[in-house]
């Protein structure tokens, strides 16, 4: 059996003994699990990239940096394994409304993640943050990326810590975590893999998707709910008086008669009194 190391791509097939150790380690960590600490900000969304049968693939060969020394846009945190250009990958539209900290990361995947992490290529995914993605040109506004939890987080999580927010106890330090002070705009969020994933290898094992966790300042992002909440409540409008027009029987005509009965009777009453 083999472990697949990130050494850009090449198989290193451990000793047995190195193997049975880092086998027990996996199988130990659920009785080490903590709670997963939340990130800074409050949790703006929750959200499913999946990746179908039929998905986009990117070509890392679109990337003149990763041809060279197998990085995007020559960002270390951008690295890639270099055994081949093929990935597929799921974009994710993102609208930031407010400047702030916010972070990304990966809190369950489908298939879930049993302690092998070369079960499915799900299991070491990779997330890059554009603000204006070209798949043509893929070293073009690159803000960050993540391959793996530990590299960003410290306390990194023990395999089968816990995420309060979702009660999901089977997790992997090989998931992404990705943390940036962003300016509001228009971004897009790239689920894809690690390693090189081709056509063939992945139509076997799809669908497969991985859920994030969008943190960062309240209403930070543009959803529904933070849509809702920000739409100013407009009055009912009263409905305008009409003028009172020739057609329409008012109280003040038959007083306006009355008066001028009275005023006659009182006229002939006079008349008649001086006649006698």
């Amino acid at each position: 059996m083999e472990f697949k190391l990130k050494t850009f791509g090449k198989k290193i097939a451990l000793p047995a003994a190195l193997l049975l150790a880092t086998t027990t380690m996996l199988a130990a960590s659920p009785a080490q699990a903590a709670d997963i600490a939340n990130p800074q900000g409050v949790l703006l969304d929750t959200v499913t990239a999946t990746i179908t049968a039929t998905p986009d693939f990117l070509d890392l060969n679109n990337s003149p940096s990763w041809v060279s020394d197998g990085n995007l846009a020559t960002l270390s945190q951008c690295a890639f394994s270099t055994d081949g250009g093929s990935r597929v990958y799921k974009a994710l539209n993102l609208k930031i409304t407010k400047a702030g900290h916010y972070t990304f990361r990966i809190v369950g995947t489908a298939p879930a993640y049993n302690g092998d992490i070369n079960e499915s290529p799900i299991q070491d995914p990779f997330m890059a943050l554009y603000k204006g993605f070209d798949p043509l040109h893929l070293d073009q506004n690159v803000v960050g990326c993540n391959d793996d939890e530990y590299d960003t987080v410290n306390p990194a999580w023990v395999n089968g810590d816990t995420f309060p927010t979702n009660g999901e106890s089977n997790t992997n330090d090989r998931w992404s975590n990705f943390e940036s002070d962003l300016t509001p705009g228009n971004y897009t969020v790239i689920l894809t893999t690690y390693n090189q994933v081709t056509s063939a290898a992945w139509s076997p094992v799809a669908p497969q998707s991985a859920t994030f966790e969008y943190w960062g300042p309240e209403c930070g992002i543009e959803t529904v709910a933070c849509a809702a909440s920000t739409t100013p409540v407009t009055k009912p409008t009263k409905a305008p008086t009409l003028a009172h027009t020739g057609s329409v029987t008012s109280p003040v005509v038959p007083v306006g008669f009355g008066l001028v009965f009275a005023g006659l009777v009182i006229a002939r009453a006079t008349r008649r009194k001086k006649s006698n």
